[in-house]
């Protein structure tokens, strides 16, 4: 069973250590025991939720030959991390355009 982590950690990987050896991704999903059907589900459905949302958190499973999405998650530290000090708050939300109702 593979998380959206494992998926990720394996994304950066082939980025940082397949991809500039010219190592296929289907080649480096196998050397990493993953399936590349699987890697490609999870790939594409992330891709285009984030091109929708501006942040967004996939929490996804593999199971056997399934993919299977566990919840989106639309801010970090389920929205209750602390800004020190409180200015920054306002400017990192600043940064955060909504659209409008």
């Amino acid at each position: 069973m593979y998380s959206a982590s494992d998926f990720e950690k394996l994304w950066f990987l082939d980025k940082t250590g397949g991809e500039p050896k010219g190592i296929s991704l289907n080649s480096f999903c196998s050397s990493h025991g993953v399936h590349y059907a699987q890697f490609n589900t999870w790939f594409r459905k992330t891709q285009y939720t984030e091109r929708v949302d501006k942040f967004v958190r996939i929490d996804c499973y593999s199971i056997g030959d399934k993919l299977y999405f566990g919840e989106l998650t639309y801010h970090p530290e389920c929205g209750m991390i602390d800004f020190h000090p409180d200015e920054w708050d306002y400017k990192v939300g600043e940064w955060l355009e909504l659209p409008k109702a």
